[in-house]
């Protein structure tokens, strides 16, 4: 069978998907043990709620907040 036309996620996959998301495994690792496209488990996970943490999107969030923090009591200052 041609990759584009791959069978669904059986209701094992999507078990095994969920379990390792809660381990905090990233959607390239559990695309990877199940011999499934990052595609594939991407569609599910958006479908079934599950989010994937960006480390470097917090972090570049929390240095803003902090300038924005720092700056307001600055210009509270003067």
């Amino acid at each position: 069978m041609a990759p584009s036309q791959r069978q669904p996620l059986t209701a094992a996959e999507k078990r095994r998907i969920r379990a390792m998301h809660e381990t905090g495994e990233s959607r390239n690792a559990i695309a990877k043990a199940l011999g499934r496209s990052n595609g594939a488990v991407t569609k599910y996970c958006q479908e079934a709620g599950l989010v994937f943490p960006h480390p470097q999107r917090a972090e570049a969030v929390t240095a803003r907040e902090l300038s924005v923090r720092e700056r307001t009591v600055a210009a509270h200052e003067r």
